[in-house]
């Protein structure tokens, strides 16, 4: 529908856009919006149906070495696409988002738009309403962002991850303080709703994050996990400090019901208060049973040589897991292990071990302040 290009130069975005059944055979079906060495900001309204592409179904921004400002409102809906470049082409897990990408490379963005997708969905790729790639850059997230029904199918080359909202981020800071909602959405492998990955990295969650009926699934023996949010971080700091909510969230894969959190030389804090009811880490059937993992009905951490401080207010009702820790689980080499706060686990199981909490360490520090109570 539109392209806007910019360079050195500074370059600003009104008005409304209505664009319906539209597509690219690369990226942007509604609008894209490319910018160097420049100042952008978007400030009007794009609506979307039925707009189309590989990366950002309705609108694509990409800077390098500029400042971004998006801060109108976008809505996408009932899209469907191959992501990466082509369905049989090469295959690029950085290029996807149903609904909206933003491609960023040594620039700073303010994003405090609001974003809303229902229905729309990636096959291929990762994201099925957003899709945020940052290298050596600054973002500050405060907008809102809405997903109903929104899918990543079909694993080729290891994607389909992030049911909702796949963030790729190296040597980067991410702050993400507005709410991030997911309703009925899913992922062939892992985060249901929301998958991170973070090298070198400082990553900071404040805002609420809200996961309604969200799953990540388990493909060809590759097992995805976080149900509702995967978190993998590599010599990075992640934290999670926001109200985090999770209603029938189930993880078909590793582990983690609600969140799951794989971290390698990092430092980890899960603090605020989360409510987590009926969730799961199951597989489709116990005659897989053979497959490792499946553990943290809630929550499941994995850490190397990294450091996890969990404190606030946890409750944790009604999780299940098919090995151990029908609540939480941890797993720890060479790490250190803090956990304070008050954690109560309401009517949680596992087949294996520990149908509260579960914690498995090898050569690590672990201290348990925490007030807990288990019935």
């Amino acid at each position: 529908c539109a392209f806007v290009s910019g360079s050195e130069t500074e370059l600003r975005v009104g008005g409304v856009y209505e664009v319906s059944d539209s597509e690219s055979s690369y990226v942007g079906g509604g609008i894209h919006i490319a910018v160097a060495s420049s100042a952008l900001v978007v400030d009007g309204q794009v609506e979307c149906e039925a707009a189309r592409a590989p990366g950002g179904g309705c609108a694509s921004v990409q800077g390098s070495n500029s400042s971004v400002a998006l801060l109108g409102n976008m809505s996408a809906r009932h899209a469907q696409h191959h992501g990466g470049i082509s369905y049989y082409g090469t295959h690029d897990r950085n290029i996807g988002g149903g609904g909206f990408m933003v491609h960023l490379t040594e620039s700073t963005a303010d994003v405090s738009g609001q974003l809303w997708c229902n229905t729309t969905s990636i096959w291929s790729g990762t994201g099925g309403c957003v899709a945020l790639v940052s290298t050596g850059s600054v973002v500050q997230w405060s907008g809102n962002v809405s997903m109903s029904k929104t899918v990543v199918n079909y694993g080729y080359n290891a994607q389909a991850g992030g049911g909702g909202m796949y963030m790729s981020l190296t040597a980067s800071h991410l702050s993400a303080n507005g709410t991030i909602s997911c309703r009925d959405t899913y992922a062939l492998r892992e985060g249901g709703c929301l998958s991170v990955k973070a090298a070198g990295s400082d990553v900071r969650f404040g805002g609420a994050l809200v996961f309604e009926r969200v799953t990540s699934d388990l493909y060809y023996g590759s097992l995805g996990s976080g149900g509702g949010m995967y978190l993998e971080v590599s010599s990075s700091n992640a934290s999670v400090s926001g109200r985090v909510t999770c209603r029938e969230s189930v993880s078909r894969g590793l582990g983690g019901g609600c969140v799951a959190v794989r971290a390698q030389n990092s430092a980890v804090g899960l603090h605020g208060r989360w409510e987590v009811s009926d969730s799961h880490a199951a597989l489709r059937s116990y005659s897989s049973i053979g497959y490792p993992g499946l553990e943290g009905g809630a929550v499941y951490v994995s850490l190397v040589a990294s450091t996890l401080v969990h404190t606030g207010e946890s409750t944790w009702s009604n999780g299940t897991c098919v090995w151990d820790g029908g609540g939480m689980w941890i797993d720890a080499l060479e790490s250190t292990v803090e956990c304070g706060g008050r954690t109560t686990v309401v009517n949680a199981s596992a087949l294996g071990n520990g149908g509260g909490i579960g914690i498995a360490a090898s050569q690590s520090t672990i201290v348990l302040n925490s007030s807990l109570v288990m019935r």
